[in-house]
């Protein structure tokens, strides 16, 4: 009896590359603004000669690219894949508010296709698939790794289900839900280590749907409003993307990986999967790029502008204002807030970052006395904090 089509590493590939697409182009049209140049939010091009270009040109760029990576889908062209590969780069090099994990996790999945082929039963289409289940996998072990510290169970109580509590009386399900922060971290590392062999894959497979399951009911229907809206498409593509590579497959990527098969493109991708994450933990490496997700560990920056400043300041500012404790309840301006509520994305809170927004808002400010910066780990009351002012930009050290 023949095996059902879905099993063949050429239709898994086809799979595959379209949700990869599917996914990608979602995100996108969900954060338009951070691919665009007209914005208020300052842009962080990796280097000032390469930054986003003017507009019309921008949309033009943009539009290109959308075009060129679904006629690739459509066509199956590892030219046409490898030409959107080069412009997710040279976008991400304009801007690296861009570096978002699901981007970047998508810009190594359309590499390992460009450079590793999509041919039909070849030996080289498998070891792509290999590669592709290599990279799912990790993206839940170092997930789960990344959430081993106390700061993850503030998290997992004062947010991610603090709806729940809310509707519970503080009795022994409201301890139950709590308690159930310790097992997260494991049932992730589990989940991605029960996924790379066949006899634990269907293990695997169950604890991936339940856990982006109850992800999209937290950030939903659990809040009665819908939150972070740019990762729901990526929560959705995860799951069928872990269907589509692992259900009733008996490859295996880690036991019998044939590395001598692999182009250096592809080992590369594999080896940002699993050996540049560790970096992270000595500062030599991004968070989002290390999958550092949910984890507590971000980095938050509050800015207190005096009443004297705010005529200076572009009007659309107040509305991601809050009263700040940390700031003597002094109205302030939540960079976290801005970067959600005008891009839909997450801040990238990396130190280089941070210290180039302070530059940017500094520049509106000719006294140099009128912002107050705070930076802090609202989850790690622990680490160290920063507070500065604009004349103390250069010398201060961001924690």
């Amino acid at each position: 009896m023949l095996a059902p089509m879905i099993t063949l590493p050429k239709t898994r590939s086809h799979w595959l590359l379209y949700l990869i697409t599917l996914g990608l182009i979602s995100g996108i049209l969900l954060s338009q603004k951070l691919w665009l140049t007209e914005r208020l939010f300052p842009h962080f091009p990796v280097w000032q000669a390469i930054g986003p270009l003017p507009t019309p040109y921008d949309l033009w760029l943009l539009t290109g690219f959308l075009c060129i990576l679904m006629g690739s889908a459509i066509l199956k062209s590892r030219i046409g894949l490898a030409a959107a590969v080069l412009l997710m780069i040279w976008l991400a090099l304009q801007d690296q508010m861009r570096w978002q994990p699901w981007y970047y996790q998508y810009l190594l999945m359309l590499g390992v296709f460009a450079f590793s082929g999509l041919k039909r039963d070849s030996e080289n289409s498998t070891e792509a698939l290999k590669l592709q289940q290599i990279i799912v996998i990790m993206v839940y072990v170092w997930g789960g790794i990344h959430k081993c510290h106390p700061g993850f169970m503030l998290l997992h109580e004062q947010v991610m289900i603090a709806p729940l509590l809310e509707k519970l009386n503080d009795g022994w399900l409201s301890q139950v839900l709590i308690k159930s922060g310790y097992t997260i971290p494991w049932i992730e590392i589990g989940m991605g280590a029960a996924l790379a062999f066949r006899k634990t894959r269907n293990l695997g497979i169950l604890l991936a749907l339940g856990t982006h399951l109850i992800i999209l009911l937290l950030l939903g229907t659990v809040k009665g409003y819908y939150s972070n809206s740019v990762v729901w498409p990526w929560n959705m593509i995860m799951v069928a993307m872990v269907l589509c590579l692992f259900y009733r497959s008996d490859l295996q990527p880690f036991p019998k990986m044939r590395w001598s098969h692999m182009s250096l493109p592809a080992i590369a991708v594999c080896l940002l999967m699993i050996i540049a994450p560790i970096f992270y933990y000595f500062d030599k490496w991004d968070r989002y790029l290390a999958f550092n997700l949910y984890s507590a560990q971000q980095r938050r920056m509050l800015v207190r502008i005096d009443p004297l400043l705010v005529w200076n300041f572009p009007k659309e500012l107040d509305a991601y204002c809050i009263e700040s404790d940390q700031l003597g309840r002094y109205k302030a301006l939540s960079i976290i807030r801005w970067s959600y509520s005008e891009l839909n994305v997450p801040l990238i809170s990396e130190r280089r970052i941070l210290k180039q927004l302070s530059q940017e808002l500094c520049a509106l400010d000719n006294s140099k006395q009128g912002m107050l910066f705070y930076i802090h780990y609202p989850h790690i009351p622990e680490n160290p904090n920063a507070l500065f002012n604009c004349t103390q930009l250069d010398s201060i050290k961001i924690p």
